[in-house]
């Protein structure tokens, strides 16, 4: 059993650490996902992409978008003529292409086939849209397939050999984002060609639809990690570890602040009590009770463990007393001790209280912190603060 328990931390290890890297962040202030709640799905974005590369609309920007779309093909291999589509409009759905970019005076054209919502492929799809456009008397220069990240490839059970000959020379995959390194939509297109638009509106509307398809691409792999991890809980009944493994994470909180009274249990003076507080499943480790020069004092350690916070909050401060002229300076007072002044701390509001001190420590420092408190709680018996 030990040995399947390994196998299944061991499996786990990759897809839960790169969660954590991917792990969605809120989206904030952007302007698609205000004009509509579809800022999702795939005609949406397929709307955004075709008004940035149809020259005839934003003839302010002399084309600037479409160049540098052509030149990011040129660069993965094709060898496109741009004077070719010096008059191309981009058009939506027209031969149900998703994007299709071409001029009428040239007949040269490009394919976009929009995949970033992750839609499957019908059969002989871009086959269909290659054989519209040569029976139309078009010249194709590139079939550009383009993938929320770069998991996807085109489904080519469909597709005969002589689909094959004639698609895969000019077809290019070009995630809208990936964080490999290799070319992407974002960082190899839109983000270089930002500072290159003459309109300050048109900078705003690339910047949006660049933190939407980054937001959307986090999402993507962090669901991608979660059917890694899913998949692994399927194997040798381990949903029932990885369940045991939450409820336990769910208490570590706890865990630590019962640690922590446990280690001082007979040694709080010159507090009078140590227990335990609860507040949404974060606790509190409290020694109270201590008067220090008749300003009454409080200890509290909080025990972070969620997904936003791992570590100790050491809180020193003074509940009861915060109107008397001399709260805030007995606990700037404590703050001068020797066991404090070797840590960094900074002052806080909290409570409305007259004045209080925090101590930061790291999940993984809790030796530290119990040294720390150790030699607090001497230097407050012995100290000349004490009554």
């Amino acid at each position: 059993m030990d040995s399947d328990n390994n196998i299944f931390f061991d499996s786990i290890k990759a897809p839960c650490i790169e969660y954590i890297s991917t792990k969605p962040k809120k989206l904030g202030f952007n302007i698609f996902s205000i004009v509509s709640n579809t800022y999702y799905r795939e005609n949406f974005h397929s709307d955004i992409l075709s008004f940035l590369l149809n020259s005839q609309i934003n003839q302010d920007e002399n084309g600037i978008l479409l160049n540098r779309f052509i030149l990011l093909l040129n660069s993965i291999g094709k060898a496109i003529d741009y004077n070719n589509y010096i008059d191309a409009e981009s058009i939506r759905e027209e031969g149900r292409i998703d994007i299709l970019i071409k001029s009428e005076s040239t007949k040269h054209a490009i394919v976009i086939e929009n995949k970033m919502n992750n839609a499957v492929d019908m059969p002989r799809q871009i086959p269909r849209y290659y054989d519209y456009l040569c029976d139309n008397g078009y010249t194709i220069d590139a079939i550009v397939y383009i993938p929320l990240a770069n998991n996807k490839m085109p489904n080519t059970a469909s597709w005969s050999g002589e689909d094959l000959a004639h698609i895969y020379p000019l077809l290019v995959i070009l995630p809208a984002y990936s964080k490999d390194g290799s070319k992407n939509m974002v960082d190899s297109w839109l983000i270089p060609t930002v500072d290159e638009l003459h309109s300050e509106d048109m900078r705003v509307v690339v910047k949006h639809f660049v933190a939407l398809i980054k937001y959307l691409n986090n999402n993507l792999l962090n669901y991608t990690n979660m059917q890694e991890f899913y998949n692994q809980l399927l194997q040798n009944k381990n949903i029932s570890l990885a369940i045991a493994m939450h409820d336990m994470v769910e208490n570590l909180s706890k865990f630590l602040a019962e640690r922590i009274k446990n280690n001082f249990a007979n040694n709080f003076e010159p507090f009078k009590n140590i227990w335990i507080y609860n507040e949404k499943k974060t606790f509190d480790t409290v020694f109270e009770g201590a008067i220090i020069k008749d300003v009454y004092v409080k200890l509290d350690i909080w025990c972070h463990c969620d997904s936003e916070n791992q570590r100790y909050d050491v809180l020193i401060w003074n509940p009861k007393d915060k109107e008397m002229s001399n709260s805030k300076e007995v606990l700037a007072q404590i703050m001068e001790l020797p066991s404090v002044q070797a840590k960094p701390y900074e002052q806080v509001e909290f409570d409305n209280t007259a004045a209080a001190y925090v101590l930061h420590f790291g999940l993984y420092e809790e030796r530290s912190m119990i040294e720390f408190l150790d030699n607090f709680l001497k230097d407050l018996r012995e100290g000349h603060l004490t009554v």
